[in-house]
């Protein structure tokens, strides 16, 4: 018997599975774009997310803030008036001997310093405050009394009128009154 050679050409079967190959890289390239494009807009939205929810979280911790705020306000404008009530509130008296001035700082029957309208009224005033335990952040009710017939009254008052004003700028909730015992006499 002869043996015929036979000749096995692979050719076009190599060219059909280059070309297979080819579009599966291909095809699989596309795929890999489009997982990253839907992943990065993903990432985008999460983070977009991600912003307005801290975003929310500030709004949320500055409104808590305004609410503590106002019951701490609140707290020190009741206890203010409780002391007021209590006649234990901040008073300020004027009295004028022999044409000297003389101011005495009480917090109820407690006089807590004594000075003049003449010297550093306002910052006497302030550690006055400070020492009865007061910061500049609570309500202070203060009463100004003075005698508006004795001689000298008007140059005093004034000066006290002045460094209030300096006091106020201190203590952010402070106010007073002022009452002239004075007034109604014969």
């Amino acid at each position: 018997m002869k043996r015929k050679d036979v000749l096995l050409d692979f050719t076009p079967l190599l060219d059909v599975t280059l070309i297979l190959l080819f579009f599966f890289l291909l095809f699989s390239t596309f795929e890999v774009e489009e997982a990253k494009i839907k992943l990065n807009n993903q990432i985008e939205a999460a983070e977009q997310q991600m912003q307005e929810a801290n975003s929310l979280a500030e709004q949320l911790k500055e409104d808590l803030e305004i609410v503590e705020n106002a019951s701490n306000r609140q707290a020190s404008n009741i206890e203010a008036l409780l002391e007021f009530n209590r006649s234990a509130n901040v008073k300020l008296i004027l009295s004028m001997k022999g044409g000297n001035a003389t101011v005495k700082i009480s917090q109820g029957d407690t006089i807590i310093a004594t000075t003049t309208p003449d010297g550093d009224l306002a910052g006497i005033i302030c550690t006055a405050l400070k020492n009865a335990g007061y910061t500049e952040n609570d309500t202070v009710l203060c009463e100004f009394i003075l005698n508006g017939s004795e001689p000298g009254t008007k140059i005093a008052y004034q000066k006290i009128k002045q460094n209030l004003m300096y006091v106020k700028a201190d203590f952010n909730y402070f106010y007073y009154s002022e009452t002239d015992i004075s007034i109604g006499e014969d």
